[in-house]
Parts: structure tokens; sequence; C-alpha cells
């Protein structure tokens, strides 16, 4: 049910009551009528089921936000409405915050996770531009330093001595999974720039061989409309 989720406008609540109508309509059609009165009522319940979901399908008459950001109910005027939500309505009011919102936010986790610097030097060097691109960079800096401290982890001794092997094992291990997740959105990062495309340069080497006293014909390509223009005769001393 849709309502399972945090439902902080009841917007949830309303389409999962036009699912059940719809249900409820398409069930009394499939039914068969037990006789022609059934069949009137039957008819006539299912229309009003189908009239009830649609009326509640429709969206209320004011939303903030945008298609290219998210849509949620605007609140009225008199409602009770939690700081989430006047907090989340506020935001989305005002798109220019939301591109603020989400720097502070990613830059705050970068912060607690200790790579704040790195990931930041990432972004300006692959030259990220809006949020998903800024998104893979900073997790190729982060998961890569990340691996490296495993490595410093794999090489440090303790109190009793050098780690283990089994140890040792363990943090190369996880430093070589975090390198390839690196990789990964390096290389998703990297199709992002370039629109998904890819381009590959061939190029020939042509080789010829002539003994002494012959003569070697080399074919170029040949101009359009010319029978003759495409073809040099080389003589060989």
């Amino acid at each position: 049910m849709l309502t399972e989720a945090k439902d902080v406008s009841g917007i949830a609540r309303v389409a999962d009551y036009a699912v059940q109508e719809m249900q409820k309509a398409a069930q009394l059609d499939a039914r068969p009528a037990f006789d022609p009165q059934d069949a009137f009522h039957k008819t006539r319940e299912a229309e009003r089921a189908r009239d009830d979901a649609e009326r509640l399908l429709k969206p209320p008459s004011a939303l903030v936000g945008g298609p290219e950001t998210e849509l949620v109910p605007a609140v009225r005027e008199g409602d009770q409405s939690s700081v989430v939500r006047l907090t989340m309505v506020d935001t989305l009011s005002v798109p220019n915050t939301i591109s603020v919102a989400a720097s502070e936010q990613r830059a705050s986790v970068a912060n607690r996770a200790n790579v704040l610097a790195p990931v930041l030097d990432a972004a300006v060097t692959v030259g990220a531009k809006g949020s998903v691109q800024k998104v893979f960079a900073h997790q190729l800096a982060a998961l890569h330093h990340h691996g490296m401290e495993m490595l410093v982890r794999a090489t440090q001794t303790s109190m009793f001595g050098p780690i283990n092997a089994a140890e040792l094992t363990r943090y190369t291990n996880a430093a070589v999974r975090m390198f390839e997740a690196s990789q990964g959105a390096a290389l998703t990062l990297q199709k992002l720039q370039s629109g998904g495309t890819q381009r590959v340069v061939v190029q020939y080497q042509q080789q010829v061989n002539v003994s002494d006293g012959g003569q070697a014909v080399i074919a170029t390509k040949a101009g359009r409309g010319s029978r003759t223009g495409g073809k040099r005769r080389h003589n060989a001393q």
C-alpha cells in the first residue's frame, strides 16, 4: 500500500482509496449477474466506483514544485502541518533553494565521511556539471580514499607485531572492492559526460613490396565522379 511510507500530506491515503475503487469496479464488471435486477445494480455500482476513483485521482488544485523536481500538495491556510512538511514545501517552492540544500547535504555527508577535500577536488578536476555528475565524482574519490585507508591498515602493525595473514587478506580484499567500485563510478561519469557515445579511431597501414625492375600500383580512395584520379603509379628504381 502507498500509505506504508510516511504520508505527510494525506495524498497517499487518497491514492489508496482511488486504487480500491478501481479494483472494486473491475471486480463488479467481472462478476456474472445473478438476474436482470442484479445486473442493473451491479452496473450502476461499478460506474459509481469508477467515478469515485476518477474524482480521487485528480491532483490537488494547489501544488508546489515542478516536473523537474518533485510535486507535493501546497500547505493550505489553517492546515496543521509538521515541521518536516513545512520545510519540504518551502524548499520546493524556491527551486534555487533545492540546489543549495542538496549541495550543503553532499558537503556535510562528505565531511562526516572525512573525504570532503578529495571529493571536492575530484568534482572540480573532472569538470562535473550538475548534481548527478557531482555525485559520481564524489563516489569515485571517496571510494578511492577509503580503499587507500584499507591498504594503510593492511601495512600497520599492532602492539603484538605485524597483522596476521588473514587480517592482511581481509583489508586487501576490501581495498580491491573499493577500487573496483571507484572505477565503476568513473566509467559511469565518463558515459554521462560523453552522452553515452564512444569514439573509435581506426588507422590503416599499407605495406607494398616491389622487386627490382617491378612496378607498384597503390590504389587510394577515388574521388566522386573520377575514373582515373584514384590511382597513382610509382616506378620502382
